[in-house]
Order: C-alpha cells, then sequence, then structure tokens
C-alpha cells in the first residue's frame, strides 16, 4: 500500500512538471548594424559630442513598435531590439559619425568632454507602418530632429528634421528590421550631410 503511494506521488510530480512547459515562440533579439558610410571630402575640427538621443512616448523601449491604420500603436510580439532604441540608436548614430570620418573626435559618453560641438537627436518616429491590408508588407518610417550647436559659444548653430521610408521585401520579422536598419542608416547620412553643413553656414570649418 505505501508504495502504491509513493508510485502515485511520484506519477504526480512527472505530470505537475508539464505546467512549466510553454508552446510560446522563443524571444528574437535583433541589432541594427552600420552600413558603409559615404567618405567626407573635409574633417570638421573641434570634436562632436552626441548625447543620448531623446525618444518620443512609446518608442523608448526594447520592443520593436509598429503601427496600423488610424495612428493605432502595437508592438511585434516575441521579437525586441538589443536594448532600448535610445541606445540601440545611440551607438549606430556614433559608429557612422566616426566612420564618416566627418569630425575629429567623436564622443558619446555622457560628459562629452573635449569636444566643442554637440548633436542632439530627438527620434519622432522609428516604426513599421502597416496600409489597408493587415497581411501586406509594411513601410519603415525614421523621423529624426537635430540640433547642432556650438558648445562654448552657447548658441546654436543649425536646427532641421530628417525622414526616411524604406518599404520591407515581405511582412516576416527579418525583413522589417532589415527595413527599418537601411531607414535608419540613411537618416543617419542626412543627419551627417546636414550636420557639416550648418557648420560650415556657421564658420566653423
Amino acid at each position: 500500500m505505501r508504495l502504491a503511494a509513493l508510485w502515485l506521488l511520484a506519477a504526480a510530480g512527472l505530470a505537475g512538471c508539464s505546467i512549466f512547459k510553454s508552446n510560446a515562440p522563443v524571444e528574437q533579439v535583433y541589432v541594427l548594424r552600420p552600413s558603409a558610410p559615404v567618405a567626407a571630402t573635409s574633417t570638421v575640427p573641434g570634436g562632436l559630442a552626441v548625447p543620448r538621443p531623446a525618444v518620443d512616448p512609446g518608442l523608448e523601449s526594447p520592443r520593436i513598435a509598429l503601427v496600423r491604420p488610424g495612428n493605432r500603436m502595437d508592438y511585434y510580439a516575441s521579437a525586441r531590439w538589443g536594448g532600448s532604441l535610445s541606445e540601440v540608436l545611440h551607438s549606430l548614430i556614433g559608429q557612422r559619425l566616426r566612420a564618416s570620418g566627418a569630425f575629429g573626435v567623436v564622443d558619446t559618453d555622457r560628459g562629452g568632454f573635449g569636444a566643442q560641438y554637440v548633436l542632439n537627436v530627438s527620434v519622432r518616429r522609428f516604426e513599421a507602418e502597416y496600409g489597408a491590408d493587415p497581411e501586406g508588407a509594411p513601410t519603415a518610417r525614421v523621423v529624426l530632429e537635430c540640433t547642432v550647436a556650438d558648445r562654448g559659444a552657447r548658441r546654436t548653430l543649425g536646427s532641421f528634421d530628417v525622414t526616411t521610408s524604406v518599404p520591407a521585401d515581405a511582412n516576416r520579422m527579418g525583413a522589417v528590421v532589415a527595413a527599418l536598419e537601411r531607414a535608419a542608416n540613411e537618416a543617419i547620412d542626412q543627419v551627417i550631410e546636414r550636420s557639416t553643413m550648418a557648420l560650415a553656414v556657421a564658420g566653423a570649418r
């Protein structure tokens, strides 16, 4: 009788283990890689500080945002960035600025010590936008609001917005991330061009 009770307890224990199994898909973590930059024809002296971007509400998250008709924001299930959006974009912007050679020094540390100029970036849009067909491929939308300033003189040298749109090849997570990556790199290309232009107009070269 005692042996039978032990067998029943063991069977119940094994059955109980099954409740910890999940059929939910494994979460995928995505990164944004810099594309090859266009080499700058000249270098801005003085160095450039780039603080972490400010991100609009709803976007500052590791979750990958999407927008449906009617401005309904949502997030992809079982997919996320390797960090918050501000962290991911801060790293990408810093890498692209350094690789471009447009600035002698690019400082992405919090203090930005030694840099004469500062580039502030605000992320207004960074999402995959769907049309009327929920099964159709979305379009990656990126909108950045930027300000270039002279830290020593305490004055703004230029303010500008950049907007990019890249259609995804398919309604699949890999294709959506690829479109967002391309849109982000194209936006940063514009940021580099407009920043150097603002400094040139201000006589910073």
